[in-house]
This record gives structure tokens, sequence and C-alpha cells, in this order.
């Protein structure tokens, strides 16, 4: 899996789900810095996300400063893009027993 991300990212594909596809697995196989570096190069590509950086992927991290800043990036993009088609604000995910 590794290899072909790595392939679709140095030939030139430029695409959310191809940066995206990179953090992910660098959330499930790499160290909290090397993470926070792909969701860095995801975020210094543009990123918009329809949920922000929500999700159990990140749950590790979203302790973080750097994490929080790169999140809040996403959720302004996001939102600025909500609000130009009249949505409300993307709230997370609540979860409930």
């Amino acid at each position: 899996m590794k290899l072909s991300i790595d392939a679709a990212i140095t030939s030139g594909v430029d695409s959310f789900p191809a940066w995206y596809s990179q953090l992910a697995y660098a959330g499930l196989t790499a160290n909290d810095e090397d993470f926070l570096d792909r969701i860095q190069e995801y975020v210094d590509h543009g990123a918009i996300s329809a949920t922000g950086l929500d999700g159990a992927l990140f749950d590790r991290i979203a302790h973080t400063d750097r994490f929080r800043e790169l999140d809040a990036i996403v959720r302004k993009r996001t939102n600025d893009e909500r609000a130009k088609l009249g949505l409300d604000p993307y709230q997370s995910f609540v979860v409930s027993n």
C-alpha cells in the first residue's frame, strides 16, 4: 500500500484523496511526529474536509498543539466553504451510548 501511495504522489498525483491516503497510512504506521508531518503536507496542499480532522485516526495526537493548529486551519477552510453554500459550521461527531 505504501508503495502505491508514494508512487502516486511522486508521479504528480495532486489530489486530496492521495494526500489523505498518505496521512492515513502514517497514522496507522508512523510515530507521532511523522504523522503530524503528513498532516502538515495535507494542509499545505490546501486541505478542505467535510469533517475537518475529526475521527479516531487522530485521537492519539489530538491533544498536541501542532495538531490543534492544523485542525483549526482545515476547519476554517471547511467552514468558509460551508458558509458559501449556506450551511452551518461543521460540528464534531458526538458519540452517545
